[in-house]
């Protein structure tokens, strides 16, 4: 959260570098939640379909996303193409090309029946638009790589061509713990002349309705290098 380009929370970057920043952008918005079942949810905004052809690659999906989106008249739910073409708002499953396809179903009204305990499914995507996007898994690792595509494609579009810090798997962990269904976390990205930060700042709405701050925790990196954690306050 910043105020004229100030957090409004914390001890500023520059205070402790004296580097003062190149850009100030807030990249965007996430939450993981708990819907039950074992089935955890990943929430984005915005959410560019990039992330699918992304998703597929690094988890060695190709062949096995299967659009179950309700569709009138009623038709059979379709293997996508390989090169992803999506056309919003989409439900998207993970089905292994030796098992049978399911019904066309809301994958929200039931996440835990389109991953059921036990099943060989790995994920689900809902897609309502390129500014709304959910991302449902039982394995964490599931998540971890989406948001790892999303941070590194926010990164993308504050600074085309730049050569940002390397996201380590690990710096990931803490911000996949579940929040409330009234929480959430902001990324806002700094890029300084001699390093970047990223600030994922937690945020709830209060019994008075208005966004309270929890907590925040920053990334702190150099072209070149890799990210590091532990920045909290």
């Amino acid at each position: 959260m910043y105020t004229d380009g100030k957090p409004v929370h914390g001890v500023h970057a520059d205070e402790l570098h004296k580097a003062p920043p190149v850009t100030a952008e807030p990249g965007g918005v996430f939450a993981v939640h708990e819907e039950g079942g074992g089935v955890l949810s990943l929430y984005l905004t915005p959410f560019p379909t990039s992330i699918v052809s992304t998703l597929s690659e690094q988890l060695g999906l190709q062949g096995t996303l299967v659009d179950i989106t309700p569709r009138w008249p009623d038709r059979p739910a379709e293997r996508l193409a390989a090169r992803y073409g999506i056309t919003t708002p989409v439900d998207i499953l993970h089905v292994p090309v030796d098992k049978p396809l399911p019904d066309r179903f809301p994958l929200m009204a039931s996440p835990q029946g389109a991953l059921p305990e036990g099943s060989d499914r790995l994920l689900g995507l809902t897609i309502h638009d390129p500014f709304h996007g959910v991302v449902y898994g039982r394995r964490t690792t599931v998540l971890q790589a989406a948001l790892h595509a999303w941070i590194s494609q926010r990164l993308r579009t504050v600074a085309p061509g730049a050569e940002a810090p390397d996201i380590v798997e690990r710096t990931l962990l803490p911000l996949l713990e579940p929040v409330p269904a009234n929480a959430w976390r902001q990324l806002d990205i700094e890029r300084h002349r001699r390093f970047w930060t990223i600030d994922f700042t937690r945020l709830s709405i209060n019994e008075q309705g208005a966004a309270q701050i929890l907590d925040s925790l920053r990334w702190v990196g150099a072209p070149g290098g890799s990210w590091r954690d532990h920045w909290s306050w």
